[in-house]
């Protein structure tokens, strides 16, 4: 139809038999090959690629010439939850904002959604750089390894160990690797925290076992069917329940407006006076006792 409407006889043209598998391959190039396709257009077809089971990353990566990572991070793409889909397709948010925040669950990109990039949010990040939102999101969202004292040796090379994957690379340039898979990091607390309670106990079987409220209940169920009492300290719950939090204070580029960042530095200002009062009176009631 197109050669009638151009008034040709005749036209260039290459004719293959191709089977199913190949035509599909053929389809999947011809897109990515556009010069019109979006990110997540292109994700889906990497991702079709992949299903297809004729591709593995390597094999797209030396097919389109694209880095291991770009492929991955494209890939990412499509965990997108919808309302943040959405403000990518109509360029609100950058491929790159999208990638960040798309290496996190859907629970976590819904909060972020709804505190940060929703329409009239009152902390808006849609002005914060990349590599910002990139660092706010990890030190909120992931669990950080070092803060656990269970032997990581199997997590050295666990590939939910951010620091063996690309996509972590910046957030974990200075060691701080963070756990993906948060079931199987808190079985190895758990079972660090029983031998570590066992060991004690062993040292000197008059060792009493208490606990001020944060104790995993399955770390107490463990010990408790094993024979030994737990004892819960009430009094340190209530301690750290009514003491002071430090306000965080506000960062200019996180607000849309001049107007809406001065607002926000008002209330910092006046909650910083709270703490340091509230501070204040709690250091004199301790000294007093």
């Amino acid at each position: 139809m197109g050669r009638c409407n151009a008034g040709l006889k005749f036209i260039p043209a290459l004719v293959r038999e191709l089977s199913d598998a190949e035509a599909e391959d053929a389809a999947i190039t011809e897109n990515l090959q556009r010069e019109d396709v979006t990110p997540r257009e292109e994700a889906a077809a990497y991702k079709r690629a992949l299903e297809s089971g004729r591709h593995t990353i390597e094999s797209l990566v030396g097919k389109f010439g694209k880095s291991e990572a770009y492929i991955r991070s494209r890939l990412k793409l499509c965990d997108l939850i919808d309302a943040l889909a959405e403000q990518l397709d109509r360029e609100e948010i950058s491929v790159g904002v999208a990638t960040e925040i798309a290496k996190y669950d859907a629970a976590v990109q819904q909060e972020v959604y709804e505190e940060h990039f929703s329409d009239g949010c009152r902390l808006s990040w849609k002005n914060a750089r990349i590599r910002e939102i990139a660092r706010r999101l990890y030190d909120r969202y992931m669990t950080r390894l070092d803060t656990y004292r269970f032997d990581k040796t199997e997590c050295h090379t666990c590939h939910h160990n951010t620091a063996n994957q690309i996509l972590f690379k910046d957030e974990c340039a200075e060691g701080c690797a963070g756990c993906q898979n948060r079931s199987c990091m808190m079985r190895k607390n758990d079972e660090y925290l029983v031998q570590q309670a066992l060991q004690l106990l062993k040292a000197d079987p008059r060792t009493v076992l208490a606990t001020v409220g944060d104790t995993p209940d399955s770390v107490i169920e463990h010990l408790e069917e094993d024979g030994y009492r737990i004892q819960e300290l009430d009094y340190y719950l209530d301690y750290y329940d009514t003491a002071p939090e430090m306000p965080e204070a506000p960062q200019a580029e996180c607000y849309s407006s001049e107007e809406n960042y001065a607002e926000a530095v008002k209330r910092y200002e006046a909650a910083l006076a709270r703490f340091t009062e509230q501070t204040r009176q709690l250091e004199f009631d301790v000294t007093e006792g």
